[in-house]
C-alpha cells in the first residue's frame, strides 16, 4: 500500500529550479533513502513534502489524502513527521521533558485545565510521561532522563531528535541526515535502530541520508536526486551499479580496490 506519494513536484527559487518534476512513492513499511550531490534538492523536497514550503506545481498525497501545501504541524497530525539535519531540541530541559512537550502536540485539550491541574490534565501528563520512559528506553536514552539536554553528546542529541518525532506517533518518519558528525560505531547503532523502528513499531521511514554504508545496508529502496530531477531509483544494489548514479555522486566509494 502507497502510504506517501508524491506526484509531479517542483520549486523555483527566483532562478534556480531546485526541484523539477519529481515523482516518487513510498510503500507502508517501506525503508527509502534519498540520495545526491550537495545542492541536488534533497531537503527542499523534504520541506515541501512536510509544509515547511510550498510547491509551485504537483501534489503530496498521504494515505490517499491531500495534504500539499499545509502548514508543519497539520502535516504532523496526519502522521507525517520530520526531524532536521541540525538537532532542534530545549537545550536546558531535562531530556525527558523534550519528549513530553513533543507529545503535546497530537493531545488535545483545555490549557485552563492543565494550568489548575484538572483530572483530564493530570490524566494526559501520566500518559506523557509513560510514552516518553518507554521511548527513551527504546531508544537506548533512559539513563538520561533527567539530564538537561546539552549536556549530551552529539550522537544522543541525534537519538533525542529522533525520540522526540517518535512521541508524534508518525505513521513515517523523515530523517533529514541522521548519521551527520556520528561515527563508524554510532551510525552501526543507527542502521540497528531504524531497523527496530520499522520492525518493531510498524514505520515507514524516508531518509536523507550521505552515509553510503548505512544507506546501502539499511534502505528497500534507494532514489537519487541530481540538479533537482530524479535520476535514478532501485534496490541499493541497483543504483550502486548505476552509471548515471556513478558519474554524478557515487564514484569510487564503490569501484573494487586493485588486487
Amino acid at each position: 500500500m502507497t502510504m506517501l506519494e508524491i506526484q509531479g513536484v517542483s520549486k523555483r527559487y527566483g532562478g534556480l529550479q531546485a526541484v523539477r518534476d519529481v515523482n516518487l512513492r513510498v510503500s507502508r513499511g517501506e525503508i527509502v533513502s534519498l540520495i545526491g550531490p550537495n545542492g541536488a534538492g534533497k531537503t527542499t523536497l523534504f520541506n515541501l513534502v512536510t509544509g515547511f514550503a510550498r510547491p509551485d506545481t504537483g501534489h503530496v498525497r498521504l494515505n490517499g489524502k491531500e495534504v500539499t501545501g499545509l502548514k508543519p504541524e497539520a502535516v504532523a497530525r496526519h502522521g507525517m513527521v520530520r526531524s532536521f539535519q541540525i538537532t532542534n531540541v530545549f537545550a536546558n530541559l531535562p531530556v525527558i521533558e523534550n519528549l513530553r512537550l513533543a507529545s503535546y502536540l497530537r493531545m488535545r485539550g483545555s490549557l485552563l485545565s492543565d494550568v489548575f491541574g484538572l483530572r483530564a490534565a493530570r490524566q494526559r501528563a501520566e500518559q506523557t510521561m509513560e510514552e516518553a520512559r518507554r521511548i527513551l528506553d527504546l531508544m537506548g536514552l533512559a539513563r538520561f532522563s533527567a539530564t538537561p539536554a546539552k549536556r549530551l553528546a552529539y550522537g544522543q542529541l541525534r537519538l533525542l531528535e529522533i525520540a522526540i518525532a517518535l512521541c508524534v506517533r508518525p505513521q513515517l518518519l523523515l530523517l533529514d541526515e541522521p548519521a551527520a558528525g556520528l561515527n563508524s560505531r554510532e551510525g552501526e547503532k543507527l542502521t540497528e535502530l531504524l531497523r527496530r523502528l520499522r520492525d518493531e513499531l510498524g514505520l515507514t521511514i524516508l531518509l536523507v541520508e550521505h552515509d553510503m554504508d548505512l544507506v546501502m545496508s539499511v534502505s528497500d529502496r534507494v532514489v537519487v536526486l541530481n540538479f533537482g530531477e530524479k535520476i535514478a531509483e532501485g534496490t541499493p544494489a541497483q543504483v550502486k551499479e548505476n552509471p548515471q548514479v556513478i558519474e554524478a555522486y557515487l564514484g569510487t566509494p564503490f569501484e573494487e580496490e586493485p588486487a
